[in-house]
């Protein structure tokens, strides 16, 4: 059993119920403290698992959208694993935790702990690092590594024994890298997201695995920004509209990156026709609402799973559209 000590420090499942990240962010170091303290102990892990397990279904974890999000990654990454891959699929889902607050170096930091720890342990990862919500490769993008992460993604689209799903990831991953750094000629990230698609059909051809419809939303929403940098903003709605359907309301991570890029697709297209009008006139007022309320609405989704960078990203735009409106 876990001493009184350790079991008096927090469940991961209070990370999720401090309100503002700002605001009481020791409670995460306090919890993940408290679960590297028991490494090694199966028994005292297996107490620790089960007392987030009956919080959850005991209603003690509040509704809301990160509580639910948490705890969702909590039962299908790490309650229902075997005994000895709990210890790192814990860290694993750390590294998640730390990655939906923003903290990218403590997010980082936690994957390389679990893959150091499965090497001692002798636990087979490729399993459990194809269904992470978060990769390596994708940290090292957020930790402004671009050239590291795109290689990385691209060794995993190039991995024989990878199946359809992982090549998939790795393929949207070095598409996406592209994109942020410009680089949407047709044989680059475009090309790269069709066949992630594709790949995505053959992994998943009824549609009905989340982690495979979730990255398909992906992939439709980055082939949206490529079809919106290039001025095909028809086009570019319409796969925007087809992330959003599979998003849904469950998917809200989806939400919090997409919800920013269709704001944008409404300002630039609002400001297009303007040009294309040759009107001295501003844009019409009713398209620049529309995208004020998207960027306003992707704040608030924001703020509700805690993404201080998505955030951000709202204000910049609302901010961009009242200096040119």
């Amino acid at each position: 059993m876990v001493d009184e000590t350790t079991a008096a420090l927090p469940h991961p499942k209070y990370i999720a119920a401090i309100g503002e990240r700002t605001e009481r962010s020791h409670q995460i170091e306090t919890s993940y403290k408290a679960f590297r303290n028991l490494l090694g102990n199966r028994s005292a892990i297996g107490d620790y698992l089960e007392g987030i397990y009956e919080d959850i279904y005991d209603g003690k974890v509040p509704p809301g959208d990160i509580e639910a999000l948490i705890a969702r990654d909590f039962l299908r990454s790490v309650a229902t694993a075997p005994d000895e891959e709990r210890e790192v699929r814990f860290y694993r889902w750390y590294t998640g935790f730390f990655d939906v607050l923003s903290r990218y170096k403590d997010a980082y930091d936690s994957y390389q702990l679990g893959v150091e720890l499965a090497g001692k342990e002798g636990v087979f990862l490729p399993p459990i690092l194809e269904k992470a919500r978060i990769s390596k490769e994708e940290l090292l993008l957020r930790l402004n590594d671009p050239a590291s992460a795109k290689e990385a993604f691209l060794e995993i689209s190039r991995d024989r024994e990878a199946g359809s799903y992982a090549k998939a990831k790795g393929l949207f991953g070095a598409g996406e890298v592209e994109v942020l750094s410009g680089d949407i000629a047709p044989a680059q990230a475009p090309a790269r997201f069709a066949q992630a698609l594709d790949l995505c059909r053959k992994a998943d051809p009824d549609c009905t695995d989340p982690d495979v419809q979730e990255l398909r939303a992906d992939v439709l929403r980055r082939t949206g920004t490529v079809h919106r940098l290039k001025g095909k903003f028809d086009e570019a709605g319409a796969v925007y509209a087809e992330a959003a359907a599979i998003y849904g309301e469950e998917m809200i991570r989806g939400l919090v990156w997409l919800l920013p890029e269709q704001a944008e697709l409404l300002r630039v297209r609002a400001f297009a026709a303007h040009q294309a009008a040759q009107s001295t006139q501003s844009p019409a007022p009713e398209d620049l609402a529309r995208a004020l309320a998207l960027y306003e609405e992707s704040r608030t989704v924001s703020q509700r799973i805690r993404n201080i960078n998505w955030y951000a990203h709202g204000l910049i735009g609302e901010c961009e559209l009242a200096r040119i409106a």
